[in-house]
């Protein structure tokens, strides 16, 4: 199977790490060797900083978040060869995408009339560098409205009124706005989404996402019969513990 390198993407509230999980474990069941790569990571020296700017706890222009995102993927990079090339058909889930960090920090500095970031020479060069070495297999980005990720987190009850979805609601638009247009077109690319329908429970959207998600990852992967209802991970508890 040709599937390697799935991509999500989203702003927040839009259950990234929720759904790389749930496609972790469905893609375990199935027999592959799997790794969530979370961006920023979790070792770099880039890393803390970063944590800080996406949590709204310090701001950082565009360009300096797209260079802080560059040296966390230059640190990722070398290790994540090493396992692929121990395991060559080790599955990579990247918890945010290569540009997912300059989407923030462009719509910060847009609002501030100092756009610069996703332009940037260095960032695209290494960017499309990542991109050769770790190829998009299949991207999912995940649209939600502010509302409903807000709404979302409060039923999860990991909602907090400090959150980044009340502390700047005109960033967490246009967030959402550079991203629907960023993500048209992309080549790879899946756009869900992910936003409730009419009546629908808090469990039954979950499912419902979940299924979603993985029916794309079942075509891509070229195993449709894989989301089979008696094969189909998605009342498991080690998924249901993970949307949080």
């Amino acid at each position: 199977m040709g599937l390697k390198n799935i991509y999500f993407s989203g702003p927040d509230g839009s259950r990234k790490t929720s759904m790389a999980f749930a496609t972790k474990f469905f893609l375990e069941a199935r027999g592959r060797h799997v790794l969530v790569v979370p961006f920023p990571s979790e070792s770099s020296a880039a890393s803390p900083i970063l944590r800080l700017a996406l949590d709204g706890r310090t701001h950082l222009g565009a360009g300096a978040m797209d260079l802080l995102f560059v040296a966390d993927r230059l640190d990722v990079a070398p290790r994540l060869h090493e396992i692929r090339g121990i395991d060559p058909d080790m599955v990579f889930i990247f918890d945010r995408g290569p540009a997912d960090g300059a989407v923030y920090a462009e719509a910060s500095d847009s609002l501030r009339n100092e756009p610069i970031g996703l332009t940037s020479n260095v960032v695209e060069k290494w960017d499309s560098k990542f991109l050769e070495m770790f190829p998009v297999d299949l991207g999912i980005y995940l649209h939600s409205s502010i509302r409903t990720a807000k709404e979302l987190m409060r039923m999860r009850e990991s909602y907090k009124p400090a959150d980044n979805l009340d502390k700047d609601p005109a960033v967490q638009q246009q967030i959402r706005n550079i991203f629907d247009a960023y993500m048209e077109g992309r080549q790879g690319w899946k756009v869900l989404n992910v936003e409730p329908k009419s009546g629908e429970t808090l469990d039954s959207w979950e499912r419902r996402i979940i299924r979603d998600v993985l029916g794309l990852v079942s075509d891509t992967a070229g195993h449709p019969e894989w989301l089979e209802a008696k094969n189909c991970l998605i009342s498991n508890w080690r998924v249901q513990q993970f949307l949080v």
